[in-house]
């Protein structure tokens, strides 16, 4: 039976939570700090002080040392063990009283005498609220026998259909894997080991009757474990072990419990150990599960088993697993194998793949400092001046409240579908949960806000405590490619202190959370401004001076970043960019024979420019930069012109509003004059719908910023759709694919259509048709005629599904002010508690 802790312990009527009490190990009764936890709901129990249940040292405390004293707060002995007195009272209860239990032991074999020499006995218990007989196998607790376990089998002769589903056969309350003698002359020289107690006594008796010289022994365990080799050093000389035979495969594996655990045993016993058959004939031979106590009663003698123990085999050991044999690593695979540059989330202050903490005093900005930087991360947008990775993000929120959250989100100018996921309720050992959640939503960093919340009830913060419950996060973050930041507290400091001082070493315990930390972060405040000093040990620590804007409630750094890179090597990588359109840093750097780290920064400050972007990888795949032309050149831009100005149209066309439309034109399709039909050949490529994906989110930044820096000057010529829906087809330019337009409006065709406006056309908007040339057939392409929406205008939400649908469906919403020439519209409508930044777009104007 497997070990429970639960079985030791007095619980005081209590049976949920925890309980803390003196660990057998480590300390005594009188203490006055408990060190030892346990669950009374699942078992598990640890040990603050020793970490004992990690060796199995609390184990033998509690069953398998006889000079361990337990202390107070466990169960009193006599609830564990019972007296002599105790033992002769059941057995005389059985001899006298019971019938049905003293004659199913008669039928099993057991003669009268037997039943009085192992001082069989029986009792009554209760088990599913009920009371049930049970015959007792005392077994003795030590050498003197003083005390006395019980192992009880419960009411064996009642019928199945009488049984409940949840009653167990057998019952050992408190009894450990120990060795148990039935027969130990003092001049045995070797032992013959039964699988079970009902066998050992069996045979036991037959080798006291022939007065052999052969112990006679047996596990409280059962087949499956193995006791502790201070226990199988009990066991004289050589050990032949008589497991059952033809036992019922298991269901799982499909292998025979008694064969495999005498191997097991075996291995235990090195060269001791040999394997034997029980004695059987062709009449039992198919038998199931026959076993000792069967041979005996079909006739066997015990010179039976003394013929089949010379006989014995002594398996070949194989040689011991060794778990760190496969972890093992010649330095020439591990040159091999690591990469030549760091990936970083924001470069020179957080890797992408490490445990982080960002410490400061209470009130100083460390959640201001989160916040932002997970919008950065989750928009793309810089970081402190610094290019980031762009990618999801989970935040761990245990301290401020959702509204505080939402004001400051406002205050930051969030987007409503930023892909930030939030918690406001989680424990570091539910760590393999959040692991789980961080793969689903393939995020690239996790905040966690902050540390002194998501510690379990009862833990401390020593270096045993935090090494234990923080590397399981540093392994996770390795493992998945993913940054996780810790935010901590430290002792009070300031930029006027942080000079005289180490500040990292002000972190709360921080020798602890430094030790598994791979990196720090910690903010000094004063009146006006902030110190931030990184330490991330890959090269010079970072000393930033830092502003808090106490309006859009953001940090600036006061210095601007500038990565040091060659010009030539940026020119170099940018002209293999052009060429080869997307790369990795190791095929640029071995492409182009440049150093990894320098490719990297030059690649930063390509990023700067808008001149790459970069879609991290994936566990163990690198990072692909791919090639995009600066946003000072529009006429090569290649984008997602999601804000088309279609607004207020009074005639939808036959499959819906056009700015609910998404059409994607490739080679092949065709247009009707009503929709377009897609080519039946066109097939989609899977792995690009991933990259596809995370551009979308690029590309519409960049379309705000080209068109907020181009509009005035009236010189946007060409514009090139990427569809940013599920479709994986790359968009390319409409004369690859033999499709032009003539003439027309200037309000483009339904959005995320692929198209090319001529430059020498000549705009009207009155025109309702625009001339398309597709596959070399002219077709007239329906035009709607469209307003601008203006400060004033009542709308009604057309876009797609999702939070802001949810929040503005059926409502008549209030234009209050527009920006970026109109593509984005402020809206508020009646009893909102505040008002919201959308796209145009995503409005229709309604009759006022």
């Amino acid at each position: 039976m497997a070990f429970d802790i639960r079985d030791f312990i007095d619980s005081k009527g209590r049976d949920r939570g925890n309980i803390h009490i003196a660990c057998p190990n480590c300390q005594d009764a009188s203490t006055k700090n408990p060190a030892l936890s346990i669950n009374l709901e699942t078992g598990a129990y640890h040990c603050f002080k020793c970490e004992g249940e990690k060796n199995g040292e609390i184990k033998l405390a509690l069953g398998y040392s006889k000079d361990k004293i337990v202390p107070t707060g466990y169960s009193k002995v006599s609830e564990v063990t019972v007296t002599p007195t105790d033992v002769l009272s059941y057995h005389t209860k059985l001899i006298n009283e019971s019938r049905l239990g003293k004659q199913w032991l008669l039928d099993r074999g057991f003669s009268l005498e037997m039943i009085e020499y192992f001082k069989l006995g029986i009792r009554r218990i209760k088990r599913l609220y009920q009371l049930w007989y049970a015959i007792i196998i005392p077994i003795p607790a030590d050498q003197l026998g003083t005390r006395y376990f019980q192992k009880l089998r419960i009411q064996p002769w009642a019928n199945d259909d009488d049984r409940p589903s949840g009653l167990k056969a057998w019952d050992q309350k408190g009894i450990s894997a120990m060795v148990w003698l039935t027969y130990n002359p003092p001049d045995a020289t070797e032992t013959y080991l039964c699988e079970g107690e009902w066998d050992a006594m069996m045979l036991g008796w037959l080798a006291r009757q022939a007065n052999a010289k052969i112990a006679i022994a047996t596990f409280t365990c059962g087949c499956d474990t193995v006791p502790p080799q201070s226990e199988l050093d009990k066991l004289p000389g050589q050990v032949t072990i008589f497991y059952d035979r033809n036992d019922k495969p298991n269901s799982k594996t499909g292998e025979l419990p008694g064969e495999k655990g005498a191997l097991k045993v075996a291995g235990q016993l090195q060269n001791r150990g040999f394997v034997a058959a029980v004695p059987c004939n062709s009449y039992y031979e198919d038998r199931q599960g026959w076993d000792v106590s069967d041979a005996i009663n079909a006739g066997f003698k015990f010179d039976d088993f003394v013929a089949a123990g010379k006989i014995a085999t002594q398996p070949t050991l194989l040689p011991k697993e060794n778990p760190l044999r496969d972890r093992l690593v010649s330095n020439a695979e591990l040159m091999a194998r690591a990469p030549d540059y760091i990936d970083w989330l924001v470069p020179d202050m957080l890797p992408a793949n490490e445990l982080f903490v960002l410490a400061a005093s209470p009130r100083a900005g460390k959640s201001l400092m989160a916040m932002l930087l997970a919008k950065c991360i989750a928009t793309g947008e810089n970081f402190l001046g610094r290019v980031v990775t762009q990618g999801a993000v989970l935040y761990v929120n245990l301290e401020d409240s959702e509204a505080k959250i939402k004001q400051r989100e406002l205050a930051q100018e969030w987007s409503t579908d930023v892909p930030i996921y939030w918690l406001d309720r989680f424990k570091l050992s539910e760590t393999a949960h959040l692991r789980e959640l961080a793969e689903e939503l393939d995020v690239r960093l996790i905040i966690l806000d902050t540390l002194s919340r998501i510690r379990d009830d009862g833990s401390q913060e020593t270096s045993a405590e935090i090494s234990r419950y923080l590397e399981p996060l540093q392994d996770m973050a390795m493992q998945l490619r993913l940054s996780v930041l810790l935010v901590h507290h430290t002792t009070k400091i300031t930029i006027e202190n942080a000079g005289s001082t180490n500040v990292f070493d002000t972190i709360r315990g921080s020798s602890a959370i430094r030790g598994v930390c791979r990196g720090s972060w910690v903010l000094a405040a004063s009146d006006r401004t902030y110190r931030l000093c990184v330490e991330h040990g890959f090269g010079e620590k970072q000393d930033l001076e830092v502003l808090l804007d106490g309006e859009t409630l953001t940090w600036k750094a006061v210095r601007p970043w500038n990565p040091k890179s060659s010009s030539t090597q940026v020119e170099q990588i940018l002209e293999y960019l052009k060429k080869a359109k997307k790369a990795t840093i190791p095929e640029v750097a071995s492409v182009l024979n440049l150093n990894p780290n320098y490719v990297t920064t030059a690649l930063w400050r390509l990023q700067m420019e808008k001149q790459v972007y970069k879609i991290p990888g994936k566990k163990y795949y690198p990072a692909t930069y791919y090639y995009a032309m600066s946003t000072s050149s529009l006429n090569d831009l290649s984008i997602t012109y999601q804000k088309n100005g279609l607004i207020g149209n009074e005639k939808p066309c036959a499959e819906g509003d056009t700015a609910n439309n998404r059409h994607n034109l490739s080679s092949g399709d065709t247009f009707d004059g009503t929709k377009y039909k897609k080519n039946p050949d066109d097939t989609q490529n899977a792995s690009d719908t991933e990259i596809f994906d995370q551009l979308s989110s690029i590309a519409e930044k960049l379309t705000n910023e080209a068109i907020e820096a181009k509009m005035n000057t009236q010189s946007i010529d060409k514009f090139l759709s990427i569809d940013s829906s599920k479709s994986s087809n790359l968009a390319v330019p409409a004369e690859e694919k033999g499709i032009s337009l003539e003439g027309g409006s200037d309000h483009l065709i339904p959005k995320t259509d692929t198209f090319l406006l001529d430059d020498n056309r000549e705009t009207n908007e009155n025109l309702g048709n625009s001339i398309a040339t597709i596959d070399g057939k002219t077709e007239h392409i329906p035009r709607r005629k469209t307003r601008k929406l203006q400060v004033g205008d009542r709308c009604k939400w057309i876009g797609l599904p999702g939070a802001m649908a949810v929040v503005c469906k059926g409502r008549t919403l209030e234009v209050l002010e527009l920006r970026y020439q109109g593509l984005e519209a402020r809206i508020k409508a009646p009893n909102w508690a505040c008002d919201y930044w959308v796209a145009s777009s995503d409005l229709r104007q309604v009759k006022q």
